[in-house]
């Protein structure tokens, strides 16, 4: 490949036009991808993501010789459809798991990441069985989005630390449900796997849930040290996960179609995608942030 799809994680304030500022601050970076969030549930309301911002978005996608088709959207972190304890916030974030496919659906955003929550007062197997239940209740609606769990670092009750757990929820999902997994670096690593011998840890997904299931990747250092628990992102190159093991995993040509997302740390109220990205690119660390 040329070049590994990599992109700016980029929160939004919803307004009309969010989505192409959302784009030009993804080229603005030199990205080729790039993921939307906003924990303001408005955002994906038809008032301020009409048919004419969409057909910018794609317009200007286009004229920069990139496709929609590696765009990524984020679910809201109040989301936590693990829970197995209180019923009402169970349905409360399958709700928003609803809302939040049928916009992806209706903007033409392929993937939607969400994070897999937390069996707060139950047990694990009761937050898996939640999640199940869950991703089975939306499958009934046929969307084409896919849905991508994320990896999580094991911080408190969280769940999906592992790859047995995700196999768990994948043998128990109706076929007609769409769903990967989406890899975080940073929480892979602080959950116990070596980034470093990214070979065993791909032998472990494909033993699990196959490696085609692997629909995104969140590209992030780690302040922590393996298997922590913490879940503290690192810029790139400047964590315990290290710059050449990050560019192995950038450049791996089993997951080129697969955009690989950024949400590092901003330093001093700025972000450092860019240099990140060219870092990456060029596979040289640089030290930006000296």
């Amino acid at each position: 490949m040329k070049y590994p799809l990599l992109g700016p994680f980029v929160p939004i304030i919803p307004h009309p036009g969010y989505l192409l500022k959302a784009a030009k601050t993804a080229v603005e970076d030199d990205g080729n991808t790039f993921m939307v969030y906003s924990d303001d549930p408005d955002y994906i309301e038809p008032d301020v993501n009409s048919p004419k911002d969409v057909e910018n978005l794609d317009k200007f996608w286009a004229d920069n010789g990139l496709s929609t088709k590696t765009l990524v959207a984020h679910a809201p972190f109040i989301m936590n459809i693990a829970n197995p304890i209180n019923e009402k916030t169970w349905h409360f974030s399958v709700n928003i798991l609803e809302k939040e496919l049928s916009f992806c659906e209706r903007i033409g955003l392929p993937i939607l990441v969400v994070h897999s929550g937390s069996y707060v007062q139950g047990t694990v197997q009761q937050g898996l069985d939640r999640i199940v239940r869950a991703l089975n209740q939306v499958a009934d609606k046929k969307y084409s989005v896919k849905i991508a769990l994320e990896t999580m670092s094991g911080k408190g009750t969280e769940v999906g630390i592992t790859f047995e757990q995700f196999k768990y929820i994948f043998d128990h999902l109706d076929s007609k449900v769409n769903v990967g997994l989406c890899l975080d670096t940073c929480h892979l690593n602080d959950a116990g796997y070596d980034i470093g011998d990214w070979d065993s840890v791909k032998a472990e997904i494909a033993k699990n849930v196959g490696l085609d299931k692997v629909y995104c990747i969140h590209l992030n250092d780690s302040k922590n040290a393996k298997g922590s628990h913490k879940d503290r992102h690192a810029n790139i190159g400047y964590g315990t996960i290290g710059f050449d093991n990050l560019v192995r995993v950038a450049w791996d040509e089993t997951f080129k179609d697969v955009p690989k997302i950024l949400e590092t740390p901003w330093v001093d109220n700025h972000a450092y995608y860019k240099e990140e990205i060219a870092d990456l690119r060029q596979k040289k660390f640089t030290n930006y942030l000296d």
